[in-house]
């Protein structure tokens, strides 16, 4: 009630970062793994406020865990506000677009239920993404081929697809250890800054294409049309036309070459469609067939072919570390 005095707020950080809430004298903070509070690991703040109006960009936290029953400081880590949501950043431009195109779901098929507004059909669409709000989760991001049931994101059209891969990367990252999760958020604070870095754009072209997050899928619709996967390489797409006005770094060609290796086998497999063009994702969904044993362990009919897939796998997340991650960051993408 009066300006002198304090209070302990324990719970999740949002309420200061992007809720607006908080707006008060920072004394001194923590933050907990809720593991031990009877949820998911993940960050909760212990915060002491003076009730004195302050309004600041970050706070440093100070992070504990407990082993064995013991508390025990882990690092410091800067908690930066975050303003703005990937939204600023859809493509709302106006298009002589039809409006009896089709819906995708999650795992990139055609939907076949009620959906929420309409489904634009164009030439120049290849996309629709769906980056969901300021929290960092595989949940809050769909990619597919077409328009997205709830009809909540943007189309990803052949003359700027690259401007927008970023976002896609954005949101997939891992957040490996409990006291990232809750506290980094996506934001679009950094505005265009990203756009002139012509190497981000190129990595996140990489990532997104070799991403088994990528749903996109080649498949032929319920009208009468076929819906052809460009965001994916070494099959005349528009990916590989795009990917060829960069250098490549060697992390790059050895990624490029290991899916190389994947699509070789794919064309193999039983179930492969000469008329596609497939992604990691439509080949390990729809070529890399496997069944359970008696032992309910997956046996798979193609083990060279999954064996290149987990292979990629591995490749991309170390790539994604190393020079994607950095990047989110500095450019407030990742904050």
């Amino acid at each position: 009630m009066k300006p002198d005095d304090y209070y302990v707020l324990f719970s999740p950080i949002k309420y200061w970062k992007s809720l607006g809430l908080g707006e008060k004298k920072f004394i001194e903070g923590y933050l907990f793994n809720r593991d031990h509070f009877h949820a998911s690991p993940s960050a909760i703040s212990c915060i002491l406020w003076k009730n004195f109006p302050e309004n600041r960009e970050e706070i440093l936290l100070k992070v504990f865990d407990i082993v064995k029953d013991v508390p025990i400081y882990l690092r410091n880590i800067f908690v930066r506000k975050a303003h703005k949501t990937f939204e600023s950043y859809f493509d709302r431009r106006k298009f002589q677009d039809e409006d009896n195109g089709i819906f995708c779901e999650k795992d990139g098929n055609e939907a076949h239920r009620m959906t929420n507004g309409k489904s634009h059909y164009n030439k120049n669409i290849i996309g629709y993404m769906v980056p969901k709000g300021f929290v960092i989760n595989q949940t809050n991001i769909d990619l597919v081929r077409t328009t997205f049931y709830n009809t909540r994101g943007f189309y990803l059209r052949s003359d700027n697809f690259i401007e927008k891969l970023p976002l896609f990367a954005a949101k997939l990252y891992p957040q490996k250890n409990w006291y990232e999760r809750d506290i980094y958020f996506t934001t679009a604070d950094g505005g265009e800054r990203y756009l002139a870095d012509k190497e981000f754009l190129k990595s996140c072209l990489v990532f997104t294409c070799l991403s088994q997050r990528n749903h996109c899928r080649s498949f032929d619709g319920s009208d009468r049309r076929f819906y052809r996967n460009e965001l994916c390489f070494g099959q005349d797409t528009l990916a590989d036309s795009t990917i060829k006005k960069y250098k490549l770094i060697t992390i790059e060609k050895t990624l490029l070459e290991t899916f190389t290796n994947i699509l070789a086998k794919a064309k193999q497999t039983k179930n492969y469609n000469k008329k596609y063009t497939y992604g990691t994702y439509q080949i390990d969904e729809e070529l890399n067939t496997r069944f359970k044993d008696e032992n309910n362990e997956w046996i798979y009919d193609y083990p060279e072919l999954n064996t290149a897939v987990n292979d990629l796998k591995a490749k991309l997340t170390k790539y994604y570390e190393e020079v994607i991650q950095p990047k989110l960051f500095e450019y407030e993408l990742l904050k």
